[in-house]
């Protein structure tokens, strides 16, 4: 797709910051090309919310960039919900194979035993706001999101550390939540 008229794209993936790691600077720069490419925001509106959910991660706070986005724009006539949902809704249509929407996930119990095995992954999970959902053992997790770029990137932080530490791959669902289940499932998982 074409970036708006006349609209500077992003900077390539290839900024490093000393707080953020690389892996999650570049979901992030990925997950903005994608919102100025669908023309869900300027290119002055994606370097914010890269500003905003960069430094909330330097601070070792999680953010999402499409609540900060939904923020951003919210309008007095739309709540932040309907922002987030419709954001969320048409980052997951540029998916290849985009995830299934499910409006139930805060039913599912929190994996304690697989956050107490993998703290640093609960970490992860935490500064992406992607938690996890279910796990068997380490064999087959599931991760919700409203951003399903920040999902695909913690899936496969996932996966490399299993892989590391068990020389398995695990079989990773994504799923796309709605906006009440996720903030739910956020404060449940990470106290936030």
């Amino acid at each position: 797709m074409e970036v708006g008229a006349g609209e500077p794209k992003l900077p390539k993936i290839n900024v490093k910051s000393a707080f953020v790691p690389s892996h999650m600077e570049h979901s992030l720069l990925h997950t903005l090309r994608i919102i100025q490419e669908l023309d869900l925001a300027t290119h002055d509106e994606c370097m914010k919310v890269r500003m905003k959910v960069r430094g909330k991660w330097e601070l070792g706070q999680p953010a999402d960039a499409v609540e900060v986005l939904a923020r951003m724009q919210g309008r007095p006539d739309e709540i932040l919900d309907e922002s987030i949902e419709r954001i969320s809704q048409k980052l997951a249509g540029s998916c290849v194979i985009p995830p299934a929407r499910i409006p139930f996930a805060s039913r599912f119990e929190m994996p304690m035993a697989f956050y107490d095995k993998y703290p640093d992954l609960q970490k992860l999970a935490r500064n992406y706001k992607a938690p996890v959902l279910y796990a068997e053992e380490a064999d087959v997790i599931g991760i919700g999101s409203v951003n399903p770029y920040f999902a695909e990137a913690f899936a496969q932080s996932i996966e490399k550390q299993i892989f590391a530490q068990l020389g398995t791959k695990p079989i990773i669902t994504i799923v796309r939540l709605e906006p009440v289940s996720w903030q739910k499932l956020c404060k449940t998982h990470f106290k936030i």
